[in-house]
């Protein structure tokens, strides 16, 4: 879950890499094991993406050289023909089950309130939450059931496999980013992998038990009740177990939002400092994102510019567990884009200076 920042040669000893997913026994499945001379951290480091792998040596006494990536980044800008080498090497490691996913997967962008599925229209792909948040409507005679999908989950996953319609209404509650594949294409994965499969399987009975279960709570109590199940860490439910880690939080952006003449800058380098205490955030402010897209994308807002304007907060993102954004103190384009993007606002306030509610 931490991004890679060098990348490392065994150069005696052995080390061992795969996925580390809390809440399972074991906790940690071996991939692949390292002997000396082998490269850790590649695809991490060449890509500039968060490693969904942990590394851990397997004998005493390893002994590991670190080339940070920098060095990298030079090296390949005086050799250009050594990427093409290094990225050979990357895709003759990846197994034909990711490139089945790359090549039938799609990327979808999608507008705040924009509707991703309707209620009794036929379920045939799975959508993964890349970044954003999506909601999810239920109604019934019990209630409404609302549950929200934050980044690293999966939206469709029964409907899919059972072959059946979407029970809800689903769509975003902010621009976000989904992955979406074809339930054809998943189920091709599944007769490839049955371990897969069955793990699958696993999880989707333990949360159809968990509706089940509040259902049956809110017929007993005799009215009518709104749920609520914000991300992965609240609501009845069992968190789905996951790659990369969540720290035990259910929202990945916070915009903080002035009504007054506060130090702003003071306060969000403060609350970032002790975030970052509990999981890896970023604070984002305007200047950040105009030296990073350019003054033509921040001034001249069109489809173009703001397709690049959410890559680039996407990738802002990807790369940190909590992101802040800084907003300005007047109700500019940055200001609601900030609103937007957030899963939760923080209203800030002098004490002294508080307005009248």
């Amino acid at each position: 879950g931490s991004p890679h920042h060098a990348l490392y040669m065994v150069l005696s000893g052995e080390v061992e890499v795969g996925p580390e997913i809390p809440g399972t026994s074991p906790s940690f499945y071996r991939f692949s094991k390292l002997e000396p001379g082998a490269l850790v951290g590649r695809l991490a480091c060449f890509s500039g993406d968060v490693s969904i792998f942990s590394a851990r040596a397997v004998t005493d006494g390893v002994k590991l050289l670190r080339i940070p990536k920098a060095t990298i980044d030079e090296l390949l800008v005086a050799g250009p023909r050594a990427m093409i080498s290094c990225f050979e090497q990357i895709l003759s490691f990846l197994s034909p089950s990711v490139h089945l996913v790359n090549w039938c997967s799609q990327w979808e962008h999608v507008q705040a309130s924009e509707v991703i599925a309707r209620k009794g229209d036929p379920c045939e792909s799975i959508y993964m939450v890349l970044n954003g948040r999506i909601r999810a409507s239920y109604s019934s005679n019990v209630g409404t059931a609302v549950e929200e999908y934050g980044r690293g989950r999966c939206i469709g996953d029964i409907g899919g496999i059972t072959k059946s319609r979407w029970p809800c209404k689903v769509y975003a509650i902010r621009n976000s980013e989904l992955a979406r594949v074809p339930v054809k294409v998943f189920e091709a994965l599944i007769r490839m992998h049955p371990n897969a499969g069955l793990h699958f399987a696993r999880v989707i009975a333990s949360q159809v038990r968990a509706r089940q279960s509040e259902q049956a709570a809110s017929s007993v109590s005799g009215h009518r009740r709104v749920y609520h199940r914000r991300g992965i860490s609240s609501g009845a439910a069992p968190p789905t177990p996951s790659i990369m880690p969540t720290y035990g939080l259910s929202l990945a952006t916070i915009a903080v939002v002035p009504l007054s003449d506060v130090d702003i800058d003071a306060f969000c380098s403060t609350m970032v400092t002790s975030l970052k205490r509990i999981a890896p955030a970023k604070l984002l402010t305007k200047d950040m994102a105009r030296q990073n897209l350019g003054e033509k994308v921040y001034r001249h807002n069109n489809a173009l510019h703001e397709l690049r304007m959410t890559r680039f907060l996407g990738e802002v993102e990807e790369k940190h567990r909590l992101v802040v954004f800084q907003a300005d103190q007047r109700y500019t384009w940055w200001t609601r884009l900030c609103i937007a993007q957030a899963d939760a606002i923080l209203l800030l306030v002098k004490a002294d200076k508080a307005p009248e509610t």
